[in-house]
């Protein structure tokens, strides 16, 4: 946490001076006039989209991203007050709009009304006849509706904790901004308020946050309330808490290797995280099952995953599935395992075995990562982008769960990642894939090549500098 508690120090001193940072002429007017692009962007992008589809949409979520990266040369830090008035104010045009770029939010609220009613939501699939009684106009709205839920105990806690107050969607949208407006004043405490506010101001964070009403605001929420109580040796709550993001999301499980390694009490913190996943779990696999949809999800789903598509592709070129298949046999037969060796083989395709490679990769890769840290938010952000990347399915929403780390650690390339993967509902539209693949990781690749270079180049110079003062002063 040094990294962090540097941050925050240095942030004591900027504090003071707020308004300060932004005197120069030049960057006093490029913070104004990149809010007010921004926020004009994201007002206007639901209507974009609906006129002109995801072309439309993306050119207005362009313009955003021009808008906030003018407002991260603006260097402005705001006092908290000012912080969560402009955070508010460009959250409010999207909250108010129906969600339509993603439908995931018909089936947070079905899960909701399901378990309100008192039934276990992992039991019935939304085309269920039997649950008829609970459907509403939206009904039809719900995707893969043949599927039950794959979404894990604490989000069912959530959505049910809505549909009891009748909230429905605004009830939702309403705890999700309340929610995010609590994270920034964490993020504030955490990395200081122009962290928090370049959060604040993020285009995804404000499109798949606020106007398509995603989870992962809840899950990064809870995410970041462990972080700081890691910072505050809490190591139980930061364990309880990493197990509640882990129950509501189950991408932040790639973070439990950064915050155990962070932790300066791990006993304390496993006790925490591992109770609370069984407190979770327990109640509902008494009654009948839990996430069953996760099989269907993790066997079958695959969007916008370049590493996935080209690991996949050489998983066939290779006939590993018929190499494995010849290997089980052997196997079979010489340990007389007939009993498993159905169950074996219809595993040994070239789907499923392209995901067991890159969990096998992505495991070595986290250990690595937590081996190399030295902050928590750093190698949370990077441990949740390497999830990412090796992931079969990858939608934008994803990526909230790593940007207030990315920006707390400052990893460009994972703020550049999320930046871009808007990007890739040109695929809905039928885009040819390698082409969104460019979009959504070579722009983003090249921009941060292009960076390193320029910094390299700026040292360099810097550096040449620093030696004509000292041969001058030499001669002098």
């Amino acid at each position: 946490m040094q990294a962090v508690d540097g941050e925050n120090r240095q942030q004591g001193v900027v504090g003071e001076n707020d308004e300060k940072i932004s005197s120069g002429k030049h960057r006093g007017a490029l913070f104004p006039a990149g809010v007010i692009l921004l926020s004009a962007a994201v007002a206007l992008a639901p209507f974009a989209y609906r006129s002109d589809g995801a072309a439309g949409f993306l050119i207005l979520y362009v313009a955003a991203l021009a808008g906030w990266l003018a407002c991260a040369r603006a260097r402005f830090t705001p006092g908290t007050r000012t912080l969560i008035l402009i955070s508010l104010a460009v959250r409010l045009a999207p909250y108010a709009q129906v969600p339509e770029l993603s439908h995931d939010v018909y089936r947070y609220l079905w899960d909701g009304k399901v378990s309100a009613a008192g039934i276990n939501p992992y039991l019935h699939a939304p085309a269920d006849g039997s649950l008829g009684f609970l459907r509403e106009e939206w009904h039809g709205k719900i995707n893969h509706p043949e599927i039950r839920t794959v979404y894990p105990p604490a989000a069912q806690a959530a959505f049910a904790f809505v549909a009891i107050l009748s909230g429905g969607m605004w009830g939702w949208k309403t705890m999700l901004i309340v929610v995010d407006l609590a994270m920034i004043l964490m993020i504030a405490r955490l990395a200081g308020r122009r962290v928090a506010l370049l959060y604040a101001l993020f285009p995804l964070v404000i499109i798949e946050g606020m106007w398509s009403a995603h989870l992962d605001i809840l899950s990064s929420f809870v995410l970041v309330a462990a972080v700081l109580a890691l910072e505050r040796d809490k190591n139980l709550k930061a364990g309880i808490a990493v197990g509640a993001a882990a129950m509501i999301k189950v991408l932040p499980l790639a973070a439990v290797p950064a915050v155990i390694a962070g932790s300066s009490r791990r006993s304390r913190l496993v006790t925490g995280f591992s109770l609370t996943i069984l407190a979770l779990i327990v109640p509902f696999a008494m009654h009948g099952t839990v996430m069953p949809g996760m099989r269907d999800y993790a066997t079958r789903w695959s969007f916008n995953s370049p590493v996935y598509e080209a690991t996949l592709h050489l998983v066939r070129s290779w006939n590993l599935p018929e190499a494995a298949k010849v290997l089980w046999t052997i196997i079979r037969d010489r340990a007389g395992l007939e009993m498993i060796s159905a169950p074996v083989f219809s595993v040994l395709h070239a789907e499923m075995i392209t995901r067991g490679l890159l969990a096998a990769l992505l495991a070595v890769l986290l250990v690595a990562v937590v081996r190399a840290s030295k902050d928590v938010p750093g190698a949370i952000a990077t441990s949740t982008g390497l999830l990412l990347l090796v992931s079969p399915t990858l939608h934008p929403w994803y990526w909230l769960a790593l940007i207030p780390f990315a920006l707390m650690a400052s990893s460009r390339i994972w703020i550049a990642l999320a930046a871009a993967s808007p990007l890739s509902y040109l695929l809905y539209e039928g885009a040819d894939p390698m082409l969104v693949f460019a979009l959504c990781y070579g722009i983003p690749a090249f921009a941060i090549l292009c960076a390193r270079l320029r910094d390299s180049s700026s040292a360099g110079a810097n550096g040449m500098a620093r030696w004509r003062r000292y041969f001058s002063s030499a001669r002098a």
